[in-house]
C-alpha cells in the first residue's frame, strides 16, 4: 500500500531541488522508519541530479536512542560555476 506520505515525497522529488539555490542546504527530516518513505525518497531525489549530493543521513532508532524513531537526510545543491 502506498503510504499516506506519497503525494508530498512525490513532490519532494520532482521540484525540491529546483526551489534550492547554488549551494543551497536541503533538510529532509521524517518520524518514521520506513525505508520506502526516506531512503527511498531521497535516492529517488538524487537520481539523475547530478548537481545534488547526500551530505549525511541519521536515524534514531527506539530502543537503542532515546525518544521517538526519526529520519534525516541532508543534501546540497552545486551547480558548476557557468551554468
Amino acid at each position: 500500500p502506498r503510504s499516506t506520505l506519497f503525494p508530498y515525497t512525490t513532490l519532494f522529488r520532482s521540484q525540491g531541488a529546483g526551489w534550492l539555490a547554488n549551494g543551497g542546504t536541503l533538510v529532509y527530516a521524517t518520524c518514521s522508519l520506513e525505508p520506502e518513505e526516506n531512503e527511498a525518497v531521497v535516492r529517488s531525489a538524487l537520481a539523475g541530479r547530478p548537481e545534488l549530493r547526500l551530505e549525511g543521513e541519521t536515524w534514531r532508532i527506539p530502543g537503542r536512542d532515546p525518544g521517538d524513531g526519526f529520519y534525516a537526510a541532508v543534501l546540497k545543491k552545486t551547480v558548476p560555476l557557468g551554468h
